[in-house]
């Protein structure tokens, strides 16, 4: 553990990005590790809340604001950092897979099997693993033969001999059951660079291999993750046959869920930005996914902003719809005959089409009231359901307008002058 007032511009990076890393599956996130910090808002007030207890339950926890807000909030001046112990035993199994589904049986394996030693899980497929080889220096691929999938996985621990029994014993599980075809294991301090070079050059050669990048960090469930890659490259498969595009590759962190998808090219090109956006948002924007862009061209990296605009977008369009399904999905009371029936709305527009709604009898009726009295009581219970869902309606509707006006506010700072 360490409150450094001197911050190194990587740590910075990381705070403002709130970035994973590649031992997300072992030392969790950024947020998790950071004790506390001190931060200096854009009027001159130092907020201090540099702690450096493990536990600190007294008010709101401010620094976590500030983890991922990119400087919007305020500068990070200090910070805490819980810094685990370097491992005395370290091993790396760099294996190759003939589907993605292999590789994820894998990780489940790897998970069971090295439950207390596994640091890091990492995948990439054929075509990451080839521009590496192709475009740096001293690169060799560590296997005979070409594979669709490699996965790397990483051991630490304190006892060599224990983890190295424990690697075998998983090895040997993975290729008895057909999920690996081929691997080595490295154990030596240059032979466990060498492997995650291969890994970790897959950005650089990227910039290699073209004057145009379109870069995508991605968080999606690992169990479908590969499948939006599979998607970009049927969308593109025209625009590479014309040379528009070299190729379209994809690797990231099993162990968080984490995919880096890149379509690389000679130069960047409108027509083949629309095949890709607003698609890619439009993939991850249904589920509980997120995902950021950069564009890179002849060496220079620039934010898309827009992005965030398509994200307002997005925001707007879900809360107003799950605030008009709240007044459909409203229930009407009412009593007829003695018997008190509500009516139920589908939400759905689908449902709704297909089918009206029924009316479905409670097991314990109601004492029969006058024409007058269950009116009232009708149309009281309306008033009252109506209230509250309208209620909710503009409290949606209101917090779509919020990010709309966080996320502008976002872009203007972000934008030159």
């Amino acid at each position: 553990m360490c409150a450094d007032t001197h911050l190194p511009s990587l740590t910075l990076s990381f705070l403002f990005r709130s970035a994973g890393g590649l031992r997300y599956v072992r030392y969790g996130s950024l947020h998790g590790n950071v004790l506390g910090m001190e931060m200096v808002l854009a009027n001159g007030t130092v907020v201090d809340n540099l702690s450096t207890l493990r536990k600190d339950n007294t008010g709101y926890d401010l620094k976590q604001l500030f983890i991922g807000a990119e400087g919007t909030l305020g500068v990070v001046t200090k910070v805490a950092i819980l810094a685990p112990r370097k491992p005395k035993s370290q091993l790396v199994a760099f294996l190759a897979c003939a589907s993605y589904q292999s590789v994820l049986a894998t990780m489940q394996l790897a998970r069971a099997s090295l439950l207390e030693i596994v640091s890091a899980i990492e995948f990439l497929d054929r075509g990451s693993l080839a521009l590496v080889l192709k475009h740096l220096p001293g690169a060799r691929d560590p296997l005979e033969k070409e594979h669709p999938f490699y996965m790397l996985i990483e051991t630490s621990g304190s006892d060599a001999e224990h983890d190295g029994a424990k690697l075998s014993a998983f090895l040997e599980k993975a290729m008895e059951a057909g999920l690996v075809l081929d691997g080595t294991v490295a154990d030596d301090t240059t032979a466990i660079r060498s492997l995650w070079a291969l890994r970790e050059g897959v950005a650089e050669a990227l910039a290699k291999d073209g004057k145009g990048v379109y870069k995508y960090d991605i968080s999606l469930p690992v169990a479908g993750m590969y499948e939006l890659v599979l998607q970009i490259k049927a969308r593109l498969a025209t625009a590479t046959e014309q040379g528009k595009v070299n190729g379209v590759v994809g690797y990231g962190h099993l162990g968080d869920g984490n995919l880096h998808l890149n379509v690389h090219a000679d130069k960047l090109n409108p027509e083949v930005l629309k095949l890709i956006e607003p698609y890619i948002f439009e993939q991850t924007g249904q589920g509980r996914s997120s995902s950021s862009c950069q564009e890179q061209e002849a060496g220079r990296g620039c934010s898309l902003a827009h992005i965030l605009v398509f994200s307002v977008c997005v925001s707007f369009r879900l809360c107003s719809r799950r605030a008009w399904q709240c007044v459909r999905g409203a229930r009407v009371g009412c009593v007829q005959g003695g018997v008190h029936r509500h009516v139920e709305v589908a939400g759905d527009d689908s449902t709704h089409a297909a089918s009206a709604p029924a009316l479905r009898p409670q097991t314990h009726p109601q004492p029969v009231q006058s024409a007058t009295g269950c009116a009232g009581n009708c149309q009281g219970g309306i008033r009252d359901r109506e209230g509250r869902h309208l209620y909710a309606c503009c409290l949606l509707l209101l917090r779509a307008l919020v990010s709309c006006f966080g996320f502008l506010l976002m872009i203007s700072h972000a934008l030159p002058l």
